[in-house]
């Protein structure tokens, strides 16, 4: 488990409903006995923070990391089906999506994406946002690896056959130079909830963690009332 610091920028996970989350952008102020205090970003109004108390395991330190997932596929679309099962090694960015990817087939075959060059004729990067805090997550059963691993994958991938086939199966001149999740404002929930007075409480330095846990017996926190 990371220990987080005052000062910190992370994103906190708010649930939505029984299984969804969305991430906030965060700065955590104080640790407490059982909650972390942190100020969230509005992304409606960057000139306001809303004070949240939340469980460390609800945080994600902003930053680059490297995962994989092994056991994946086999992939749905020709030719790539006929391949087998592949693991996936995956560099996610700050923005939680990945930033470079690489598909390596039992057959030995490997693809790769980057943001540069993100879909072709064998397919595309992945747009899902990864939570760290979750080993089974959007490329399922997954394990955080070091920048040394990927990097080694990936410069093995750049003299890969295929390579140079998806180099000149590109459509980014039809489907856009970035991914277009990337380009676009998608849904999110609300950060403020009007169903409990808890969900209202604006940014106040004064509130201690007790009387968070007070407010109409939120002592689930925000999350679990959402």
């Amino acid at each position: 488990m990371i220990s987080y610091q005052p000062g910190d920028q992370v994103y906190w996970w708010k649930r939505i409903g029984r299984t969804g989350e969305y991430p906030f952008r965060a700065e955590v102020l104080s640790l407490g006995a059982k909650r972390i205090k942190i100020a969230v970003e509005d992304p409606d109004d960057v000139s306001n923070r809303v004070l949240r108390y939340v469980t460390a395991e609800q945080l994600q330190s902003i930053g680059a990391s490297y995962c994989k997932a092994e056991e994946q596929g086999p992939k749905i679309l020709e030719p790539a089906a006929t391949w087998g099962r592949f693991t996936y090694y995956l560099e996610i960015g700050e923005d939680l999506r990945p930033v470079r990817e690489v598909a390596v087939f039992a057959n030995g075959n490997m693809l790769s994406y980057d943001r540069a060059h993100w879909v072709d004729d064998f397919g595309m990067i992945g747009a899902a946002q990864f939570n760290r805090n979750h080993k089974q997550g959007p490329w399922g059963v997954s394990e955080e690896i070091d920048v040394t691993e990927f990097e080694q994958v990936w410069a093995e991938v750049q003299a890969s056959p295929l390579r140079q086939q998806q180099v000149a199966t590109a459509q980014m001149t039809q489907m856009g130079a970035v991914p277009i999740w990337l380009t676009i404002k998608g849904w999110r929930p609300r950060l403020n909830n009007s169903r409990s007075a808890a969900m209202n409480y604006v940014f106040n330095p004064e509130v201690t963690e007790a009387e968070w846990l007070d407010i109409e017996g939120c002592d689930l926190a925000f999350d679990a009332a959402s």
